[in-house]
């Protein structure tokens, strides 16, 4: 597949519809063009959202990308006093780019139309079949081989220095961008969503590493070293510019993966974190829920009207045939319900605390089941397995919180860390298959608060029981945090809450976890931190440390710590 390079300038078109301007090869075809987008075909849509919607057209050239972008309301309109008008500058951005030679879709036809409801904004570019984007692959969602990682890599690398050749810093960078073509020989990734770029005559080497960072972003954890690595030589290789100010170029790339890496790592935590109140606003994946008395939000795909009807009167469902209570105290009251109209059973959980005090402390902050919601959706943005949230529910009097609700996935059979871990591996002599299973175990639960701790996390109540198992899989038994109450995003270093998280989990799985078994769970923990691993002796002195207080308590004390490698 080829598509052609568009000349430097295009032609200007108006007639009573339509106004814009269109590919210099194509302006004969104006009015089939014209044509093509008033034939729009609902079942040929790729994407709808706020004020937008794409579509694929077939022509006598191809395939067409339609991208119809609408600007409405008063949004809209200061968007266009301040921003210009979001189609004109999309189109003129691509032009410039595919003049330059960056892997852009080839652009055709920018036209703009006004209508009683609004401005209406068409961009027509060719179609890449079968392209699929580079978060895909790197998710997992598209199985790749480790050869094929890298091949993609490759292409990422070229594509960005292609893109940095032009002049061009990406200010929407994200793997949904990147749409990879790998039909064609070499792999090529093209660049999408160009409204937000910035055009310069040339880009300071600090500009390119913040650049490259925030596209590797969220795909960095997924990938090895040597993957990225091979990705930067990519770049650097078509780079014309490139003078390192350093003793050799392989000297040269080691400090810049260095300093991408750390980019990268402050880039996504960021990104992520300004994401969490999407997880409050009706959209694809959430929506507004109002029952009654109740208002919260509910996963998009649990809604349903018989799902909404159960949920307008939330304490009938504890009282419930159908429910099993599992706790009741003057603080929370949980349950499990189980439904054949529902996507699946659920674990319900309300906060029973009325004194004055509470319902004062609430009006300055989020209720604890909204907490539990939002911190619910943040580990699922991360990929850190945790329970499906399913939905939150409040009843306030004004400002007052009365009553609150979560309610998530319930996992059937779901035992505590702690329990299957010293039930199961408790014994003095266990088979060849056992320590395995407990080796694999361990090393699961490093990742996963790896994970957690990475993105300056706690959880603030991370005992053996707050990670729950599920012993009808095998080993590592899918591991996931529930009981996210206390669980804390920390701005600055959070070196006193990680080693709490630590030591609650040592109290909980002593004297089962011995030395060696604490040892290989730390070297697991500190992989990604090798200044981490390095200082073990004093990390594990302090989680020790805290732990003893809790081991008094109950007549137990540490071994010595022997082991040092």
């Amino acid at each position: 597949m080829t598509f052609p390079t568009p000349p430097p300038t295009v032609h200007s078109f108006s007639n009573p519809h339509w106004r814009g301007q269109i590919h210099a090869t194509y302006a004969g075809h104006l009015d089939l063009i014209l044509q093509i987008i008033d034939r729009a075909d609902s079942t040929s849509i790729l994407k709808t959202g706020s004020g937008r919607k794409v579509w694929v057209a077939e022509s006598p050239w191809g395939s067409l990308c339609i991208k119809e972008i609408a600007s409405t309301g008063l949004r809209g309109l200061f968007r266009r006093v301040f921003q210009g008008d979001p189609g004109a500058r999309e189109w003129s951005n691509q032009v410039s780019l595919a003049s330059a030679g960056a892997p852009v879709p080839a652009p055709i036809l920018w036209a703009a139309s006004r209508t009683t409801a609004g401005r209406r904004g068409v961009i027509v570019s060719f179609f890449l079949e079968g392209a699929v984007p580079v978060s895909d692959y790197v998710d997992g969602r598209v199985p790749l081989r480790e050869g094929e990682k890298r091949e993609l890599l490759e292409a990422a690398g070229r594509a960005l220095g292609q893109l940095h050749q032009a002049g061009c810093i990406h200010q929407d960078p994200h793997g949904g961008n990147m749409l990879v073509l790998r039909s064609l020989s070499p792999v090529q990734i093209f660049f999408t969503d160009l409204k937000d770029i910035q055009l310069k005559k040339s880009l300071t080497w600090r500009e390119r590493i913040l650049n490259i960072s925030e596209f590797l972003g969220g795909l960095a954890p997924r990938l090895s070293l040597t993957v990225k690595q091979r990705g930067l030589k990519a770049y650097l290789d078509v780079v014309r510019d490139w003078q390192p100010a350093f003793r050799n170029e392989s000297e040269a790339r080691r400090s810049m993966a260095r300093a991408i890496e750390y980019y990268a790592a402050r880039d996504f935590r960021a990104r992520w974190r300004s994401r969490l109140a999407k997880c409050q606003e009706h959209g694809k994946r959430f929506h507004r829920l109002r029952t009654g008395a109740y208002q919260g939000w509910i996963r998009a795909t649990w809604d349903s009207p018989s799902f909404r009807a159960l949920l307008a009167d939330p304490n009938g469902l504890f009282q419930s045939e159908k429910a099993i209570v599992v706790k009741d105290t003057p603080t929370t009251s949980v349950a499990c319900y189980q439904n054949p109209e529902l996507p699946g059973p659920i674990f319900m959980k309300r906060y029973n605390r009325k004194s004055a005090w509470e319902r004062f402390k609430n009006l300055f902050r989020r209720s604890r089941a909204v907490r539990v919601w939002r911190s619910a959706f943040a580990l699922e943005t991360l990929g850190i397995p945790t329970p499906e949230a399913v939905c939150v529910l409040e009843k306030r009097y004004g400002p007052l919180l009365l009553e609150s609700f979560v309610f998530t996935r319930w996992v059937p059979g779901g035992i505590g860390l702690d329990d299957f871990y010293n039930e199961q591996y408790g014994h003095s002599l266990l088979s060849a298959c056992k320590r395995q299973d407990k080796k694999i175990l361990e090393n699961a639960v490093a990742r996963i608060f790896r994970d957690l701790h990475s993105n300056r996390i706690s959880h603030g109540d991370l005992k053996g029981r707050n990670i729950l198992l599920d012993p009808s899989k095998s080993a590592p038994f899918a591991p996931c945090f529930v009981d996210l109450d206390a669980m804390c995003l920390h701005p600055i270093r959070f070196r006193r809450s990680r080693i709490n998280d630590l030591s609650r989990l040592l109290f909980s799985l002593f004297p089962t976890a011995g030395v060696k078994d604490q040892i290989r769970f730390f070297k697991v923990y500190a992989f990604r931190e090798p200044c981490l691993w390095k200082q073990r002796k004093k990390w594990w002195q302090a989680i020790r440390k805290r732990t003893s207080r809790k081991l008094r308590e109950k007549g137990y004390s540490f071994p010595p710590l022997t082991h040092s490698r």
